[in-house]
């Protein structure tokens, strides 16, 4: 049985393999009745919480509970808070007071601090070198949605010309004739959102100021229009676009495209923008 602490008044239980595909323990999940095992899609997705008390291989949440809502296989008892039990992914290393997060396949691992946003399942409560195969680990239970925001954005007092396409930089600098780097992702998972921007002086009558973020995935060697993009038009001083998330990979970079209208009466000046990354 391993060493480990345990705080408060749960008592120690034995360390037992219950089958070779699964340890007798916990595997934090949730479904539509907070009752049903299913797996994560990604790393720190939050669908997850409870405690898996039957063994064996895991239902996926999907065929056998659509045709026997009453297999008792498939249920678990919730725990959302407390000392339990936690299946660690092989070959990793959690240390005491680490953040515990699910991979994608519903294994505990570590999360990198600072690194992007997600549901974090609590803390470990002790440090271990897992083997080869997944362990137990003990993991205290603190479900709760962890955000990450960091604000990027610049302003530059005079506006694209009309029918020109410019670029933003960071901070107070004129717009720029190619793209310049705003943000470089550091983890994969990251996400770019909440594009805000704002001009000084409108537009102009049936004229417009069109901005895109843009992401590069080869150092800046080629850039892509993302779907998070808004335009300020006509007589308005503002636009957003809070609806569009981009996932990023690690080392992507990410620009901001401005692009002006030119019907004769364009006019924008004094441009502020900002996006968030998560």
């Amino acid at each position: 049985m391993p060493t480990r602490t345990v705080r408060g008044p749960l008592p120690e239980y034995g360390y037992t393999a219950a089958s070779a595909g699964m340890r007798r323990g916990v595997v934090l999940v949730q479904g539509s009745t907070n009752r049903l095992a299913v797996l994560a899609a990604s790393v720190g997705q939050g669908k997850y919480r409870g405690i898996q008390i039957d063994e064996g291989t895991l239902p996926d949440g999907s065929a056998n509970y659509g045709q026997d809502a009453q297999h008792p296989a498939e249920q678990v008892n919730a725990q959302k808070e407390g000392i339990a039990w936690g299946l660690a992914a092989a070959s990793t290393s959690p240390s005491q007071g680490d953040q515990a997060w699910s991979n994608a396949s519903g294994l505990l691992v570590s999360r990198v601090p600072f690194s992007f946003s997600g549901f974090i399942l609590g803390q470990f409560d002790e440090s271990r070198a897992v083997g080869a195969n997944p362990e137990l680990v003990g993991v205290e239970l603190l479900p709760q949605y962890l955000e990450i925001c960091r604000n990027v954005g610049g302003f530059a007092a005079a506006a694209p010309a009309a029918g020109a396409t410019k670029y933003g930089a960071l901070g107070t600098v004129a717009v720029q004739n190619a793209q310049s780097p705003l943000y470089i992702a550091g983890y994969a998972g990251e996400a770019v959102r909440n594009l805000k921007v704002s001009v000084g002086t409108a537009p102009g009558a049936n004229e417009s100021l069109a901005f895109t973020v843009q992401k590069s995935s080869d150092n800046g060697a080629t850039w892509t229009d993302t779907a998070l993009t808004c335009t300020v038009s006509g007589t308005a001083k503002a636009a957003v676009d809070l609806s569009h998330a981009v996932t990023l990979a690690a080392g992507d970079l990410l620009a901001l495209k401005m692009v002006a209208s030119n019907n004769g009466g364009y006019s924008a000046a004094n441009v502020a923008y900002c996006f968030d990354a998560t």
